[in-house]
């Protein structure tokens, strides 16, 4: 997974902001291939109501995290 997602690696991808840190990364889910895709799904106890996208980190870290 990378970490580091400049515009300059896709420039088709929008730029998202992260709902947990505020970093910006990009963000495909509109375009049907969005790199979060090839990750496991969030179980229910870790989707948080009102958040939007993580970044690659944040998304890695809930992924790790047992809740």
């Amino acid at each position: 997974m990378q970490d580091d997602l400049s515009s300059d690696s896709e420039p088709d991808l929008p730029t998202k902001r992260c709902s947990v840190c505020g970093s910006e990364f990009l963000c495909g889910a509109d375009l049907d291939h969005c790199w979060c895709q090839a990750l496991p799904a969030l179980d229910a106890t870790q989707i948080e109501i009102g958040l939007d996208c993580r970044c690659p980190s944040c998304l890695a870290a809930t992924l790790d995290d047992p809740a």
